[in-house]
């Protein structure tokens, strides 16, 4: 896994996610891509690639490594991010103060008790696909099914359906459950034809540009992409 590649491609994502959500300018009056190229001028990685290859080294050494989880850098509370490491019990103050000595400045990290592993999540929402997508299950229940993702930051598997209300909800947990599942409302992915490109252009191909719907809030928006760029490198 080249894992200095995927957060490369996860600083792009992450870059378009702040310019999307009117994130332009902090308290000093400089916008994000300044700050970044501040940041790139003064040798920082924004991506903590470093700080994360060495901890995931720690954790693969680690006596009760089957209680790891999962790992991802929040960006809510800090623009330069925090690495998240998610187990699935408490672990030792040793251990927490052993993996804060090999985080260095700028990186830092924090700790959380989740109820299951990355993998436990991967492997319920091929379940969930094996199940969903076709067109048995659609016609049986009524329910579209848009898309399904391992939500490591909410520590669920997402399913986005529609019609989304009471009733469909309910559905898709008697089939799979309410503790490993978090079902949103899903939009059909729509090819948006420019008005002004017809307008202007007569006779001529009008141009057309790919628009994702999407629901929720900044952090749903975030973990699905996390988790898209994520799945590319497994």
């Amino acid at each position: 896994m080249n894992w200095k590649l995927a957060y490369k491609i996860l600083l792009a994502g992450f870059m378009l996610f702040m310019f999307s959500n009117g994130v332009s300018a902090d308290n000093n009056g400089k916008t994000f891509e300044e700050r970044l190229m501040e940041w790139e001028a003064e040798g920082i990685d924004v991506n903590h690639t470093e700080a994360i290859e060495n901890v995931r080294e720690y954790i693969s050494q680690m006596e009760r490594r089957d209680t790891f989880a999962s790992l991802h850098i929040d960006r809510e509370e800090r623009e330069l991010g925090i690495i998240v490491l998610s187990f699935t019990e408490e672990v030792s103050p040793i251990v927490v103060e052993e993996i804060e000595a090999i985080v260095e400045d700028p990186a830092q990290v924090s700790f959380r008790v989740v109820s299951f592993t990355e993998q436990e999540l991967i492997e319920k929402q091929r379940e969930i696909d094996g199940v969903v997508f076709g067109d048995e299950f659609a016609e049986k229940e009524g329910i579209s099914v848009f898309h399904t993702a391992t939500d490591i930051i909410n520590n669920k598997v997402e399913i986005g359906i529609s019609p989304f209300n009471e009733e469909t909800v309910e559905t898709m947990e008697t089939y799979f459950g309410t503790d490993m599942i978090r079902v949103v409302e899903g939009q059909q992915a729509q090819l948006l034809i420019g008005e002004d490109a017809s307008n202007s252009l007569e006779g001529d191909a009008v141009g057309e540009e790919a628009s994702l719907e999407h629901q929720g809030d900044k952090q749903g928006l975030f973990s699905r992409l996390l988790n898209w760029l994520r799945s590319l490198f497994r």
